[in-house]
Order: C-alpha cells, then structure tokens, then sequence
C-alpha cells in the first residue's frame, strides 16, 4: 500500500498503478524502513523442583501443553524456551550421537517446530538452565499443542543414556497458569500422559501471533528518520486492489486497502 499523505489520508491502489515513492515503500513495491510491531512476555515455572529422568520406563519428553483457549501459550509463539537439566553419570551418562531438543508438536503429535538441539554429553553433571540459541519459525498454539524437552538419539530413536530433568511436584511449589495449561510426558511407544497438577520447570519467551481480525502495528521510517505507528486489521480474504507486494502477511493473511476499519495514529 502507497501512503501518499500523512495524517489526513489514505491511498491505495495496485502495485502497477504506483507513480512515485511514499513512506516505506519505493513505486516499485520495495518495502524499507517497516517493522511489524509485536508484544512479547516471559513467563517460568522455577518452583517445587522434583527431579525427573528421561529415558527411564520409556520416557522420550516431558514439557508444557495447551489445556483450554484461557491458556497463556493458546495464540502464542515462543522466541525462547529454557529447561533445567543436567545428564547422568557413571555408566547412565549420554553416549556420541545422542541429542537433547527444545520442540513444539501439536496435539496430534506432528513435529510443528524444533525450537534448539544440544548435544547431550556437553550437559553438566549439577542441574543448571540450558541457554541455547532459539530458532525462529514457530507458529501459533492451538488446544492440545505441547513445548517438550525430548532425548533421543539423532535419528529420533531410544538412547541408551539418562538425562534428569525438573518439573513442578504434585502438592509442592506454585501451580503455573492454573489448569489451563499442564505437564505432558512424551513415550517412545506409549501414549502421552498430561497432568494439570504438575508443570515442567521451564523459563519462555511468548510473541502475539497474528490472525484473522487481528489489530497490529507497522513502525514505518519517516524521510527525517523518526518512527510512525500504523495500527491495521488482518483479514482472512482479500480482494480487488488487494493484489500488490506487500499485502500478504503471517499464516497468509492480507490487508483489506478498502476497509473503513482501518486506523491509524
């Protein structure tokens, strides 16, 4: 959208029709200086540590999942997720080849997003915070969708290792969330088991997700190089002179350029 005039008004109009460059955008549908401004909050569960192990009794993970909508992860993406962890020692300790991984599945089980891999024999021996790097490319949670903190070998497989990981005891610590969300136990051949009594010991970073009828706001770059607030509205189809570059936004959502809901600031 070419925005020819600040303050007063509004132009749109098809990408071939541009006659000249406007803020943030060039006439040739080039976008600069735009951020699309998001909200985000951490949330942890550091309190009534009960030490856990993965890889015993066939235990592949053991993370967080979406109970209900009133959950605080339900429309959220994470940018960062932490566990506290250590690995066993002696002869249960990870051998070469076997990983620990931050993921998001959801509640059909299918692999949405792998947040971080980490190669279990660097883990310390006391239990400490991971701080690994976490990649970007995870989409909204739905009900159902679970965070995890998995081991396995490479391939996904059962390792011969041990990992300790901590989670929130039954009847001890601060329940985090109430029981919109709740603890998950991931199995190699078994069905996962969830409980909203307990939690997993976790520290998150949570980012608003953007969808259908959704408000957000595009920082754009002046010309004297100060910022101005745009707040628009997504919706879910688009039509007409809705067909330029820059129109389409997350999970393939676009601009309405006609829409008499549009504000801006």
């Amino acid at each position: 959208m070419t925005i020819e005039n600040l303050g007063v008004k509004l132009y749109s109009g098809l990408k071939q029709d541009r006659k000249s460059a406007s803020l943030g955008s060039s006439a040739d549908g080039t976008n600069t200086g735009i951020t699309l401004v998001t909200a985000t909050s951490t949330a942890e569960q550091t309190t009534g540590a009960e030490e856990n192990t993965l890889n015993a009794s066939d235990t592949r993970g053991m993370g967080e999942y979406v109970v209900n909508t009133s959950s605080t992860l339900y429309g959220k993406t994470l940018t960062d997720v932490q566990f506290n962890i250590k690995k066993a020692t002696g002869g249960d300790t990870p051998a070469v080849g076997e990983v620990v991984r931050a993921r998001h599945y959801n509640s059909s089980n299918t692999l949405i997003h792998t947040y971080w891999t980490k190669d279990a024999t660097t883990l310390p021996t006391s239990f400490a915070w991971t701080s690994e790097t976490t990649l970007s490319g995870d989409t909204a949670y739905a009900v159902g969708d679970y965070f995890v903190c998995e081991f396995t070998e490479t391939d996904g497989t059962s390792p011969t290792g041990f990992v300790k990981i901590n989670r929130k005891a039954n009847g001890s610590g601060t329940k985090w969330d109430s029981t919109n969300s709740g603890f998950i136990n991931t199995y190699f051949s078994a069905s996962n088991w969830t409980d909203t009594n307990r939690d997993i010991q976790f520290k998150i970073t949570l980012s608003d997700s953007i969808a259908e009828n959704d408000y957000f706001t595009l920082r754009c770059l002046q010309t004297d190089n100060s910022a101005r607030d745009f707040v628009f509205r997504t919706y879910a189809t688009c039509s007409g002179d809705c067909q330029y570059s820059n129109s389409v936004l997350t999970a393939g959502y676009a601009l309405n350029p006609v829409s008499s809901t549009w504000t801006y600031s």
